[in-house]
């Protein structure tokens, strides 16, 4: 799963409070037929082999500096009900510390995301109620929200690849302050992202 994030600014005395949304965009929706159910890396990369073993062994390569150890062997399953459950558990608070323990099953261990017990078991580690995530997965809550969403900001995802072609370039960070909005996209270094803030920060401070 990769999601858009947005954020926004509000004044806080001197300091600067960023809220933080996620929204996610379901790669299935785009993903070609051959690829829905392909292993991980195949579908991350689109197929592109090349791509997919350059991909694979830089995050091979970064993952242990941040305790994570990526596996590429498992199979891609329906993302959509985990998808919901994010959206729930960002109604509650509680949206990073369930992709958190989402992703170190998905990403590490090949647990499938179309798996109700391994997003239940991910719903209970992040501190959420068990039975009351049964319940929006047996329920059609925020499918609309996830569509509308993932009609929106797909587009706001959208890079030229050349030759008049574009593709989603995700993932995307969109930071808002007032009128100025600064995009940031792909797997950019956090030196990057830090240059946004300082921006922000010096705006503010005027």
């Amino acid at each position: 799963m990769l999601y858009a994030a947005i954020h926004e600014r509000e004044a806080c005395g001197s300091h600067l409070v960023f809220k933080i949304m996620r929204r996610p965009l379901p790669l299935e929706e785009g993903s070609p037929v051959h690829l829905q159910h392909a292993q991980k890396g195949r579908r991350l990369w689109l197929g592109d082999e090349i791509s997919r073993r350059e991909g694979e062994a830089m995050l091979d390569r970064v993952g242990p500096q941040y305790g994570i150890k990526f596996s590429w062997n498992g199979m891609c399953s329906s993302a959509m009900d985990s998808l919901r459950l994010v959206l729930w558990a960002q109604t509650l608070g509680k949206s990073e510390e369930f992709m958190a323990a989402l992703g170190w099953r998905h990403h590490g261990e090949d647990q499938q995301l179309a798996n109700h017990q391994v997003l239940l078991d991910a719903a209970e580690e992040a501190g959420l109620n068990r039975h009351e995530a049964q319940k929006v997965l047996d329920s059609q809550r925020f499918r609309k929200e996830l569509a509308e969403s993932s009609s929106t900001w797909m587009r706001k995802t959208m890079t030229p690849a050349g030759r008049g072609v574009y593709m989603s370039g995700i993932p995307v960070l969109i930071f808002r302050s007032g009128w100025m909005e600064e995009k940031l996209q792909g797997s950019v270094p956090q030196s990057e992202i830090e240059q946004v803030l300082l921006k922000l920060e010096a705006q503010y401070n005027r």
